[in-house]
């Protein structure tokens, strides 16, 4: 009579087994696709080292070939004090670096022209510059045009899928086959393909640039004026004011300091990857690489936000620690160029300038202080206004105090008429009924035409540059309002043509990212 419950209690335990053994075989199987795949933590990390590397070796190589006319200039000792420490420096020497070799002496470089002139260019007497602009803009085409084929076939396979709850959106662990069998996530943990082809497309063309800059060593900058440069970096710099609004407003973390409107911030944070990978691959190709200290400065901020671009849709590209480091490091790379280059009444601006930006918006927001009283997140504030005295009393023939305004007034008044204008116009757009698709609220054209309007987007902006520069070269001027103008309305237009290029339909509106 009891034999059957026996037999039952076999087989139960048999199959407990099975199920134990494929519990562990599933196990072992993650366990392998964890090893074999990449954290996209690791790999930011990896990459910020990298970077630091790959400065390293510009260096080098600009000792290898051109010796003792390649310093690396240091901020010189003398700095801030150097326009009336020493009788060498006056404006009609505008300051080019204090350490640099002039042709006229025996070294590389024409005497600089003045504060809208790119002083790091060949003097006419030595270079080609047919073959090294028609390089340079190939090479840059190429570089583009490949980031932004990236993000695009990135979005047709991750972009369309609902992030409402991001947390719960994130393949963790997995590769892209297991993906495949468990349903797409819209965020990984670890780096997909994509993000593989991203970064070898962007260490491909580092390399590529240095090569460049050794055989032909002019840039982009003999073609374009030296504030389009400039300019593209900081649009770049507002954009982020806008998408960070949500979690941080512009002041202390208290989001009511300023709310982007629900439609605009949707297509800002939807596309920003175009206008992002489009202002720090300019600027990498407008300058050779140089060995200066505020050149490595440079080239490692542009190295990390093209690294941050090629992670796209994995959890480090949400990681607010990591954002802070793309966004805050122009506050380094501003002081070390402005007192490295310019007079001593002008680093103070871009010092305290993105130092105001710094504790006042970026440091607070932090998960780490935004969930701390209102007096914490004020702490930054005092100790910046302790220094900022401290200095203004020391420093003799200090720059005028107020200037500590100028870059933070232009960012936060950037971010809000930028949010203003974009907003106007999707009311235009909507009241000339021109979306291509009734029930979206933000597509407004036909895909081809969207994709023909960003390229003609891009297009003016670079021919306002050209044009800019020649009126600079013919002593005319104007030609800051030619670079400025027409991109702070064109590359934000552009936004609106990459959105009606995309070929899907998006009706999430402006989901907020949280912290991961």
């Amino acid at each position: 009579m009891e034999l059957p419950s026996v037999a039952l209690s076999e087989d139960n335990n048999n199959n407990n087994n099975n199920n134990n053994n494929n519990v562990k075989a599933t196990k072992h199987i993650q366990d392998n696709v964890s090893t074999l795949s990449i954290s996209s933590e690791n790999t930011a990390s990896t990459g910020f080292l990298f970077g630091i590397l790959f400065c390293v070796v510009i260096v080098i190589a600009g000792k290898i070939h051109w010796g003792d006319d390649a310093p690396i200039c240091l901020v010189p000792a003398d700095v801030p004090f150097q326009d009336y420490t020493t009788g060498k420096v006056n404006e009609t020497d505008y300051p080019n670096p204090r350490c640099a070799s002039l042709y006229k002496d025996g070294g590389r470089f024409p005497e600089d022209k003045g504060s809208t002139h790119y002083f790091w260019q060949l003097p006419p007497e030595t270079r080609d510059l047919a073959a090294s602009q028609s390089t340079a803009w190939i090479f840059y085409s190429f570089h583009q045009i490949a980031v932004w084929a990236t993000i695009y076939f990135a979005q047709l396979e991750y972009g369309n899928i609902n992030t409402n709850d991001i947390k719960n959106n994130i393949n963790i662990g997995v590769g892209e086959e297991e993906e495949e069998e468990e349903g797409k996530k819209k965020y990984s943990k670890n780096i997909r393909n994509i993000n593989k082809i991203a970064l070898s497309i962007n260490l491909i063309c580092w390399l590529l640039h240095l090569i460049h800059t050794h055989v032909w060593y002019d840039a982009l900058a003999p073609s374009v004026h030296e504030m389009s440069s400039q300019g593209s970096v900081i649009l770049m710099l507002i954009i982020v004011l806008v998408i960070e609004a949500p979690n941080r407003g512009l002041f202390f973390a208290e989001r009511r300091t300023f709310t982007p409107k629900k439609e605009v911030l949707e297509i800002i944070k939807k596309y920003h990857g175009y206008v992002f990978s489009w202002a720090v691959i300019y600027t990498f190709w407008y300058h050779p690489m140089e060995g200066y200290f505020g050149h490595l400065f440079g080239f490692f901020h542009v190295w990390i936000v093209m690294l941050q671009g090629s992670l796209m849709y994995t959890t480090v590209h949400l990681n607010k620690y990591w954002r802070i480091v793309c966004e805050s490091w122009v506050f380094i790379h501003g002081t070390v160029i402005s007192m490295q280059t310019l007079n001593s009444n002008t680093w103070p601006m871009f010092t305290f300038g993105f130092g105001a930006i710094f504790v006042l918006t970026q440091l607070p927001g932090l998960p780490c202080l935004k969930r701390k009283h209102i007096g914490i997140r004020l702490i930054p504030l005092i100790i910046f206004i302790i220094i900022y005295v401290i200095v203004y009393v020391t420093v003799e023939k200090f720059t005028k105090p107020y200037v500590v305004l100028f870059i933070p007034m232009a960012e936060y008044f950037g971010a809000i008429g930028m949010n203003i204008f974009m907003y106007i116009s999707i009311l235009v757009l909507r009241k000339v009924k021109c979306r291509g698709e009734q029930d979206d609220n933000t597509r407004f054209v036909d895909r081809r035409i969207g994709m023909l309007l960003f390229f003609m987007c891009i297009l003016i902006t670079t021919i306002c540059s050209i044009i800019a520069q020649k009126m600079e070269l013919n002593g005319e001027t104007g030609g800051t309002l030619m670079v400025y103008i027409p991109m702070c309305i064109v590359i934000p237009l552009s936004l609106f043509a990459i959105r009606c290029a995309m070929p899907y339909k998006n009706n999430e509106i402006a989901e907020t990212i949280t912290s991961v």
